[in-house]
């Protein structure tokens, strides 16, 4: 009897042929001589085939048989291998009772127990991103009760210690191929080998956090400072290019830079660059700023000085700034409104100025800053009553020669006057 090969690499036993029914005489058994069904691997079951026994009112029971001698307990049609069934010969021996009549028994023919193939039920490959810092790992299912041993090769040679399901690459790494070979074993069965395909190994890459980002006063003169952002993982060195409306910054390449005039109106940003050993270079960008014009700091305000008369006259101090102004102009108010042609840092009082309040703003004017405006402290011109002279009593009114514009009659106490 020859036996059939699955694909599993296990010896089935065939289907035994049609026989013809034996003849029997009343009070007597015939029978056939039994065949086995099934898979000859620890661990299935096979499975007892009599044949044709008559009469039919017999009774059948059935003893499994290692080597030739029955096994404990193996006493149903149906026989599942174990372990101690490996390299044994099996059958399995069938006796028929029929009341009235002598025992009838047949034994088949032994069957070789081989081992048989363990076959994966998902093939093995490499899973996981085939960088350094990145971790892979030997993807494959095998059916219950297997045990798998692990080995990960470089370039073909066994990694030192790399014995486990999943690997992390090191920079050694880096460029060169890496497989994993998988030893699967469980008892009856042969040893299985695979290994996977190689992949081949690059450079890390960062994933990032945050991004950069700039700080600092966007207007000319002022110093920005780059932030770094944030990576993972945390890189060793960055390096920084400044931007003005998309183009290098020639020589701006620190994390801090001090924005010049010519920078004024444009977008200015910083790119980052994220460096570690075997990752490669990760550059990210912050958002862009417009450059404004710089600002004074005023530090002290104008001031007036002078005699407070009429035909005297007074001079605004500049007021210091920081920096320095290169030029300055000037505007005389009276009582808060501008005075028509009082422009430069000297104005002379006139007769209107008197009993109001007389103020000077300062321009502070610099190339790339913005003007500054500052205000003195507000000065007040009195009425001079030194020049007034008596008129008629019959008509109420003083007056005086003031030297400045004529004589004129005033009111007493009063604002309003006429010629005299």
């Amino acid at each position: 009897m020859s036996l059939a090969l699955l694909g599993s690499g296990a010896a089935a036993l065939p289907e035994p042929a049609s026989a013809a029914v034996p003849s029997s005489v009343r009070g007597e058994i015939s029978a056939q001589t039994p065949t086995l069904s099934g898979t000859l691997c620890v661990g299935r079951t096979l499975t007892a085939k009599p044949g044709n026994w008559l009469p039919s009112e017999r009774t059948l029971s059935y003893q499994w048989l290692r080597n030739g001698r029955g096994i404990q307990d193996a006493t149903g049609r149906d026989y599942t291998l174990a372990t101690a069934d490996l390299n044994t010969k099996i059958s399995v021996r069938v006796r028929g009772d029929l009341e009235g009549s002598d025992s009838v028994e047949r034994t088949s023919l032994e069957q070789h127990v081989a081992p048989c193939a363990i076959v994966p039920t998902r093939a093995l490959v490499i899973a996981g991103a085939a960088k350094h810092g990145h971790k892979l790992r030997a993807d494959s299912k095998w059916p219950a009760g297997v045990v798998t041993t692990y080995a990960w090769y470089r370039s073909g040679k066994a990694i030192s210690k790399a014995t486990k399901p999943w690997y992390k690459p090191t920079i050694k790494d880096i460029g060169r191929t890496i497989t994993v070979k998988v030893t699967a074993t469980k008892s009856g069965y042969t040893t299985y080998k695979t290994t996977a395909k190689a992949v081949k190994i690059s450079k890390g890459s960062f994933r990032v956090m945050s991004a950069p980002k700039v700080s600092g006063t966007k207007k000319a003169t002022h110093t920005l400072k780059a932030s770094r952002g944030s990576y993972s993982p945390k890189p060793t060195s960055y390096s920084y290019q400044w931007y003005a409306n998309g183009k290098k910054i020639k020589g701006a390449t620190k994390s801090s830079y001090r924005l010049s005039g010519s920078q004024i109106g444009k977008r200015v940003g910083v790119k980052v660059t994220a460096k570690k050993a075997g990752y490669s270079s990760y550059a990210m960008e912050s958002s862009a700023y417009k450059v404004g014009k710089a600002v004074f700091k005023l530090k002290t305000r104008p001031k007036i000085s002078g005699t407070k008369k009429v035909g005297h006259t007074l001079k605004a101090s500049k007021g210091t700034y920081s920096p320095r102004p290169t030029s300055y102009s000037y505007q005389w108010y009276r009582n808060g409104s501008p005075i028509k042609g009082a422009t430069k840092s000297t104005y002379k009082v006139k007769l209107a100025d008197e009993e109001y309040d007389i103020t000077v703003k300062v321009k502070a004017k610099r190339t790339n800053y913005t003007s500054n405006y500052s205000i003195s402290s507000r000065v007040y011109i009195p009425y001079d009553y030194s020049s007034d002279w008596e008129d008629d009593d019959d008509y109420g009114f003083s007056g005086g020669y003031s030297g400045y514009n004529g004589p004129r009659c005033y009111a007493p106490g009063g604002r309003t006057y006429t010629p005299c």
